[in-house]
């Protein structure tokens, strides 16, 4: 398991540099060409049409950049509105995912508290030659929790201090509160 963990690790970290080499490569491509074009641009032009240095081509540069700022600021302002709107629906599911967790580490709990559950009884039976026989029973989780319910019918008044007793008590605490969290669960909304 351990050797598992550090080899997702390492691919993990391979996937970053791969990542990251190919980010600064596109990094720097895109200046190069920036570079390029503002060379070309601001160079001298062999054909009066390509002049861009001109002050009639200043004019309709300012005149495009005027009228794309205003429209670029909007697209951009909506790209904004869903980043985020994305950022919070990704921390309501957030939220119900450890809420979800946080029920499953609970109802754990619970199942071991239920497992848990012990009872020790000397039952004594008479053999063939009439001498009583005493032994040991050892009873654990659903099969104690009846026998410890069915004997406080029996006897209700030996349970105050008794330690299974204490355990049912505890058993059924666990439950409602597994019982809450899940119904507070199911009270979440998307």
């Amino acid at each position: 398991m351990v050797e598992y963990h550090h080899l997702s690790v390492l691919k993990h970290i391979n996937m970053n540099r791969k990542h990251t080499f190919g980010l600064l490569l596109g990094l720097v491509a895109v200046l190069a060409i920036n570079l390029l074009f503002v060379l070309v641009v601001l160079s001298p032009a062999k054909y009066s049409i390509f002049d861009f240095t001109s002050g009639e081509t200043s004019n309709i540069a300012t005149t495009i950049t005027g009228l794309t700022t205003p429209i670029l600021t909007l697209f951009s302002a909506y790209l904004l509105y869903l980043a985020l709107t994305k950022q919070t629906e990704s921390n309501e599911t957030q939220k119900l995912k450890n809420d979800v967790d946080m029920v499953a580490f609970l109802f754990n709990q619970l199942d071991t508290e239920f497992n848990g559950i012990s009872l020790r009884q000397t039952i004594t039976s008479r053999t063939g030659t009439n001498q009583p026989e005493k032994r040991i029973e050892d009873s654990y989780g659903l099969t104690a929790m009846q026998k410890i319910c069915a004997s406080y019918h029996n006897e209700p008044k030996y349970y105050k201090t008794m330690y299974a007793m204490d355990q049912v008590k505890s058993t059924i605490a666990s439950f409602l509160i597994v019982e809450e969290a899940i119904s507070c669960l199911g009270n979440s909304q998307f």
